[in-house]
């Protein structure tokens, strides 16, 4: 069963009816109302390939090098304890780093020796103010630092200055968090069928100060 070009008609904050029937399973499209989602210059999309995700993160409206962007997954909506990747370019060069954020503190390096652990085909470019950052990322780690990609997980975003040596300043109002908890693959008890329904792509798209579109399109399969 593939369902191509669908439009995710409702998100819920309990992400076990992430749809409101089986029966909105439709080509439809609906802006969705978070007054906490409003960091327009900021768009995110993902790809499933099975046990890695593919990233693609764009973030606008820099004036000037020496910047970073960062995308983590969290808990919860507060800073600390998340599951990060920053990408900075500074000094003419790139870097993208796996990052843990410790509480309220400066990310640190998720592992000093490896500081891309579990990235992989990764890219990142600085264009006319844009900042595009592409990673692969694996889902799963026995690091217990890693947060689980097969779970939920709120979207902490954020962006901020750099020095020429690529340390970050701290972001200040440029951070913002999601209040939906996103699932990458969703029960088929949630259908009350027996398969699982895999979100294969997401993107969203902050349309204003105070609306979201996310555009999906979903495949089943058999397991997680």
């Amino acid at each position: 069963m593939i369902i191509e070009n669908f439009f995710l008609t409702k998100l819920t904050y309990d992400l076990n009816l992430i749809f409101v029937s089986a029966s909105n399973l439709t080509n439809s499209e609906r802006t969705i109302t978070d007054n906490q989602l409003n960091f327009e210059d900021f768009q995110l999309s993902w790809d499933d390939l099975g046990n890695r995700i593919r990233l693609k993160f764009t973030v606008s409206n820099f004036t000037s090098g020496n910047v970073w962007a960062g995308v983590a997954f969290s808990k919860d909506r507060e800073m600390g304890d998340d599951d990060a990747i920053i990408c900075k370019a500074f000094n003419g060069g790139y870097k993208i780093e796996r990052a843990f954020v410790a509480e309220k503190n400066r990310p640190g390096l998720l592992n000093e020796s490896k500081p891309r652990l579990g990235l992989s085909n990764m890219n990142i470019s600085l264009k006319n103010g844009v900042l595009t950052c592409n990673i692969t990322r694996i889902k799963a780690s026995r690091n217990k630092k890693v947060l689980n990609a097969r779970n939920r997980f709120y979207i902490l975003v954020a962006k901020g200055r750099t020095d020429l040596n690529g340390n970050v300043f701290y972001h200040g109002s440029n951070r913002y968090a999601s209040k939906l908890n996103f699932l990458l693959c969703i029960p088929g008890n949630t259908w009350n069928v027996g398969y699982t329904l895999c979100i294969l792509h997401c993107s969203l798209r902050f349309q204003s100060e105070q609306s979201l579109l996310v555009t999906c399109s979903i495949r089943s399969n058999q397991s997680n």
